[in-house]
C-alpha cells in the first residue's frame, strides 16, 4: 500500500485488500498444483456443470449490482443513514440476483444436502 500512497494513487488504501486477494490466489493455485501432482486432486463428474453455474451466477450479480450502483448515482451525495440503506438494498439486490441466477441454471437448494 505505501508505495501507491507515497505515488499518489488515488484509492491506495484498497492495495490491501488487492495484495490479500492475489496472495489467495496464488497460495490456492500452488496448493491446486502439488495436489495435481501427487495425484489427491481428481474432480468428480458434475464439477464442470457447477462451476458453470457458480461463473454464470456471479456475472449476473455483478451486473445488477454495477447496475444499481449506477442507478443510485453518488453515494456521497446521501446522508449516512441513506447510505446504509441504499447500500443494503443494493446487497439484498445482488444476493437475490446471484441465487435467482443459480436455480434458473439449473441448481436445487438440496444439493446443499449432498442429494
Amino acid at each position: 500500500m505505501t508505495p501507491l500512497w507515497l505515488g499518489g494513487v488515488s484509492g491506495a488504501h484498497a492495495g490491501i485488500a488487492l495484495a490479500t486477494g492475489l496472495a489467495g490466489l496464488a497460495n490456492a493455485w500452488l496448493l491446486w498444483r502439488a495436489l495435481r501432482r501427487d495425484g489427491g486432486f481428481v474432480l468428480a463428474p458434475g464439477w464442470g456443470r457447477h462451476l458453470l453455474r457458480i461463473g454464470v451466477a456471479a456475472l449476473v450479480m455483478t451486473g445488477v449490482v454495477l447496475m444499481s450502483a449506477h442507478a443510485i448515482g453518488d453515494w456521497r451525495a446521501w446522508s449516512g443513514m441513506a447510505r446504509w440503506g441504499w447500500l443494503l438494498a443494493v446487497v439484498a439486490a445482488g444476493a437475490g440476483a446471484y441465487g435467482l441466477a443459480l436455480m434458473a441454471c439449473g441448481w436445487r437448494p438440496r444439493e446443499l444436502r449432498g442429494l
